[in-house]
């Protein structure tokens, strides 16, 4: 049997909301959020009524206002509403009427309803909203998200009309006698939106049957892929906008099928939302392009040979530490340095790790500095004729990109002593006749 309108309705709102649930209506008197008023009233829910004035359309906004009062205390609902005059003052924060109006109505919303104990705010967008945003969302590109559209609920804001059609409701209004106001900016073909509802929707209404409530049903599909693959992500994938560094390697996005998909769904927290910097990514991975990065406004993504490395931004300062004489251990930027002086009796040059270097000590001059290497050093290798580029030692022992921009010298007198885990010096090596001996130990980041 198929439900009538308020069947559908009542049972879409015991979806949302429990029992007892006091909501405060978005209502601009028009025909959408009228019919939202009376709905909820139809099932026994106790609502509260806000309207927001913003003054655009000289008298037509004030006979709403007007009318929306009249509404409330005929239907004794308690009314709350915004006049332009009380914000008149404010200084928008962007030229775009529709979004500056959308901040001040959903900020008076949110106060009224911690006011005045409201549980939910409920808006009155319906399925040809829907089926306009989802256009919209696709003309743009976009992935799973935009094709979820506008949520049912976000939190406490619910919107229990999206499954219903605008000429639903106006034929059950007009059907119970019910009044509404017609905002004369929805007629104007100037914006975007209205183009689509007045021409594009209609069209493809009478074209295809039920062609917004199907594409509500795509919304609804959307939402539930999108929240299926981050529940995958979130279990395969330890990864947070928040770390300092993030890895995702080759290995783990291979063994999932849309790569493509994937990828863009791991990568999109990060600020990399641009379609074609994802197809750029996926032909460096088929092609191994290792050593590329790409920079979002909030991290930078490294290319390496195993896998990408995402990396936060931050203030790019040149980090030069210096080293006295009495330091025993160092917290830095680039990790943890430890600071000995043993007698060279006591130490076996053989069996140092790589994280180590003994030098003797009275061959170097303090303080001593540890820096970020630059374009340009050179050192002279322990055991080698000449210099060599600290960038090509840097290479040969396969530093992944990420580190290699960061990685850390030891200076004495502005010759380079060691490179951590990679390269020894000839100056301060330690001889037969050493006999105090500075060891070095590097624990890194």
């Amino acid at each position: 049997m198929t439900l009538n309108l308020e069947s559908k309705f009542q049972n879409k709102i015991e979806e949302l909301i429990p029992k007892n649930a006091k909501v405060l209506v978005a209502c601009s008197g028009g025909l959408d959020s009228m019919a939202l008023v009376y709905l909820l009233l139809k099932c026994k829910i106790e609502i509260g009524i806000a309207h927001v004035n913003y003054g655009l359309r000289l008298f037509e906004s004030d006979e709403e206002e007007t009318f929306v009062k009249k509404t409330a205390a005929n239907l004794s609902v308690p009314i709350f509403t915004l006049n332009h005059k009380d914000f008149s003052s404010v200084e928008p924060k962007t030229n775009n009427t529709q979004i500056w109006a959308r901040e001040i109505r959903y900020n008076f919303f949110r106060e009224i309803s911690a006011k005045e104990d409201f549980d939910y705010i409920a808006t009155a967008h319906h399925a040809d909203d829907q089926a306009e945003t989802i256009l919209m969302n696709m003309g743009r590109g976009s992935g799973l998200n935009g094709l979820k559209g506008i949520p049912e609920k976000d939190n406490n804001i619910i919107r229990p009309l999206l499954y219903f059609t605008r000429g639903e409701l106006k034929n059950w209004m007009t059907k119970n006698h019910y009044s509404w106001k017609t905002d004369s900016s929805n007629l104007s073909p100037k914006y975007t939106r209205n183009k689509l509802r007045l021409e594009l929707i209609p069209a493809l209404n009478a074209l295809i049957p039920s062609f917004s409530e199907h594409l509500s049903d795509v919304g609804k599909w959307a939402k539930e892929s999108n929240e299926l693959l981050d529940f995958l992500i979130a279990k395969n994938f330890k990864h947070s906008p928040q770390s300092e560094y993030v890895f995702i390697s080759f290995e783990s996005l291979n063994s999932f099928p849309l790569s493509e998909t994937l990828l863009f769904k791991l990568l999109n927290p990060f600020g990399f939302n641009n379609a074609n910097t994802l197809k750029i990514l996926l032909d460096l991975i088929k092609s191994d392009g290792f050593g590329q990065k790409f920079e979002s406004n909030s991290h930078t993504l490294f290319f390496e040979r195993k896998g990408l490395h995402l990396k936060k931004n931050t203030l790019k300062e040149k980090i030069q530490i210096e080293v006295d004489s009495e330091t025993s251990k160092l917290e830095t930027a680039f990790g943890t340095f430890a600071f000995e002086k043993v007698n060279s009796l006591t130490i076996e040059i053989n069996n140092l790790s790589k994280n180590e270097i003994a030098l003797d000590l009275d061959k170097i001059t303090f303080p001593l500095t540890i820096r970020s290497w630059e374009s340009g050093d050179k050192i002279k290798p322990l055991g080698l004729k000449g210099t060599k580029k600290v960038s090509d030692c840097l290479n040969e022992a396969r530093i992944d990109q990420h580190l290699k921009e960061n990685y850390p010298v030891l200076i004495s007198e502005n010759d380079i002593l060691w490179i951590p885990n990679i390269r020894v010096s000839e100056k301060g090596k330690i001889r037969s006749k050493t006999k105090n001996i500075l060891r070095i130990t590097w624990k890194n980041f």
